[in-house]
């Protein structure tokens, strides 16, 4: 997800969801608090990873 993506989610809604890993989050964070949005809550979901090798 970039950047435009992440901030096209923030439309003026009360509660805006975005999902991702840390990096999307670590991202997702810095434009909300510009556009004056703050962080509610933060749910982290794993996923299984495919086998190595």
């Amino acid at each position: 997800m970039t950047d435009d993506e992440i901030r096209s989610r923030f439309d003026g809604r009360g509660m805006v969801e975005i999902r991702g890993g840390e990096s999307i989050k670590a991202r997702a964070e810095p434009i909300a608090h510009a556009l004056g949005y703050r962080l509610v809550s933060t749910e982290t979901r794993r996923t299984a990873m495919p086998p190595l090798g």
